[in-house]
């Protein structure tokens, strides 16, 4: 049923010693953009959006994420959800619904393939639109709160 589903990918140690480690990753496609967001505590929601276009890349610095996801073509409308941790790249697919569930306060990279103007905003023809029904409400404390219980073990 998914052409493309999101995936996480950890980087590879391209250099270790005494001064620390260079970690690679390899995008699918050019960035154009790159963006920092940081989140400042548990339960913290971004994104309930998606992307007509662009595959969006999110690298976690500091801290982590829940991801929810949803195929725009799926009748069945299933949302699903994955880890997304320190020192992982999340790749997500042009036309896929997504949030976030920040597990703590976070900073990540956000690494796009088209250009990000405020005009492309909330636009079909642009670069992001907003979800009218968001797959989790940011006033929905107790449906945040069971994911970050779901997920609270396995953050580190």
């Amino acid at each position: 049923m998914f052409k493309k589903r999101p995936f996480v990918l950890n980087g590879e140690i391209g250099l270790k010693d005494e001064r620390g480690e260079i970690t690679n990753f390899y995008p699918s496609r050019p960035i154009k953009m790159v963006g920092i967001i940081t989140s400042n505590k548990a339960g913290d929601v971004r994104a309930n959006h998606w992307h007509p276009k662009e595959e969006q890349n999110v690298l976690v610095i500091k801290g982590g994420y829940i991801s929810l996801w949803r195929d725009r073509e799926d009748p069945e409308k299933i949302i699903h959800h994955h880890l997304v941790k320190k020192g992982q790249i999340e790749i997500m697919p042009s036309n896929t619904d997504h949030a976030m569930i920040f597990l703590e306060p976070s900073e990540i990279l956000n690494l796009v393939d088209e250009n990000r103007d405020k005009e492309g905003y909330n636009s079909v023809l642009g670069h992001t639109v907003r979800l009218e029904q968001p797959l989790i409400d940011t006033k929905d404390e107790i449906k945040i709160k069971e994911y970050l219980e779901r997920y609270h073990e396995n953050k580190e």
